[in-house]
């Protein structure tokens, strides 16, 4: 659920895109490729789901687990780029490049309005800072910014 609130919404559209070329295509695609694909996805979710299954303890969020985050990026990466190679109507794919490039916007400017305490980013789905704080743990080093926004 940490990653759920934490990550960039882009991050999620580009997925979701990905997964819409994979249910599409996903026959015409090498077993290479898929295997090379199913290595990242792999990389990505065996450490938390072990995490998960054998109750470990995680302190301060998921800094245990910040090492899935490049596999994770590259995956958002790889949906991105075969979402823009697929056979989709050109309308289709500029909206949802456009959709990307507006979240990505808007998280830059967000984390620049919280320097310098961007790890208490919290993304729309969670309500950005403001609707995370009264919910969740913002910042245990007490930042001003945390406590101006937690009322």
């Amino acid at each position: 659920m940490w990653l759920g609130i934490i990550l960039p919404e882009f991050h999620f559209i580009a997925w979701i895109a990905g997964l819409v070329v994979v249910a599409l295509s996903w026959r015409r695609v090498s077993i290479r490729r898929h295997l090379e694909i199913g290595f990242l996805v792999f990389t990505v979710l065996f450490p938390p789901a072990t995490v998960v299954l054998l109750k470990s303890t995680l302190y301060d969020g998921v800094r245990h687990l910040t090492f899935i985050l490049p596999p994770m990026c590259a995956l958002a990466g790889l949906a991105v780029s075969a979402w823009l190679g697929s056979e989709l109507p050109r309308w289709v794919k500029v909206g949802v490049l456009a959709t990307i490039a507006v979240s990505a916007v808007d998280t830059v400017v967000e984390m620049r309005r919280l320097h310098p305490y961007q790890a208490i980013y919290f993304n729309h789905v969670a309500g950005g800072l403001r609707g995370a704080a009264p919910r969740f743990e913002t910042d245990y080093w007490g930042c001003p910014t945390a406590k101006a926004w937690n009322g």
